[in-house]
């Protein structure tokens, strides 16, 4: 694309694929934790822990609560749909977690394949909203760290997607203006719409299919070789 010098990749669910990797992730711990004993199976754990996870993150990323009520909070909350009353258990699992989780190392198709070509002409980053210790860990386990000149995270910018300020600092970092840039990601808010808001370019990537009025859409990485 004409213009174009940097591409920004978010990272969970564009590159990495976080929903294969959690439920691996999950499926270890339900066995670790001895879970069978209260809860039916696994599917079960893991669809309590995902509707609780995810209002919980909604609130983190509205400020609401702090990363380290975050990380018990949403096993205390499955836990106890359970009838499992255990703070210390669901402390263990929050840490058990973030030393697992990263260390899972599916991607989604043609990603290798995809940054090869990219990585020929253009230069590469990544903006993420996760943690800063977890990210880099993700990036180096699943073996595409090298392709990025930078993995910048929310923590690390001071701000979350789709924060006007995270999209300030990455630009800053990399000396680009918003012309020069395109994001690639997954959310229509906090990748898509918060990138075009500033005046760069966007490519929403959703492997169901879906688009987004007036946005290029891909459903594989590798239609990327074909766009830029």
């Amino acid at each position: 694309m004409e213009g174009i010098r940097h591409i920004f990749f978010d990272l969970d669910r564009t590159l990495w694929d976080f929903d294969a990797n959690v439920d691996i992730t999950l499926r270890e711990m339900y066995t670790r934790y001895g879970l069978d004993k209260h809860i039916s199976s696994p599917e079960v754990f893991i669809a309590e822990y995902q509707f609780q996870n995810q209002r919980y993150w909604d609130l983190y990323i509205d400020g609401k609560i702090t990363k380290k009520h975050l990380r018990t909070v949403r096993y205390r909350k499955t836990l106890e749909v359970f009838g499992i009353k255990n703070k210390t258990m669901a402390e263990q699992m929050g840490t058990d977690y973030i030393m697992l989780s990263p260390l899972q190392k599916m991607v989604f198709p043609d990603t290798h394949k995809t940054l090869d070509y990219l990585k020929e002409k253009y230069t590469l980053h990544i903006i993420t909203n996760g943690f800063e210790e977890v990210q880099h860990i993700k990036v180096k386990s699943s073996g595409i760290d090298h392709y990025f000149d930078n993995l910048i995270t929310s923590e690390k910018a001071g701000a979350l997607k789709p924060h006007r300020k995270i999209f300030d600092y990455s630009m800053k970092l990399v000396k680009a203006h918003p012309e020069q840039c395109i994001m690639i990601g997954d959310d229509p808010e906090k990748d898509i719409h918060a990138a075009l808001n500033i005046g760069m370019q966007a490519i929403y990537f959703n492997p169901a299919g879906l688009t987004i009025n007036g946005v290029k859409s891909i459903s594989n990485l590798n239609e990327l070789m074909e766009i830029l």
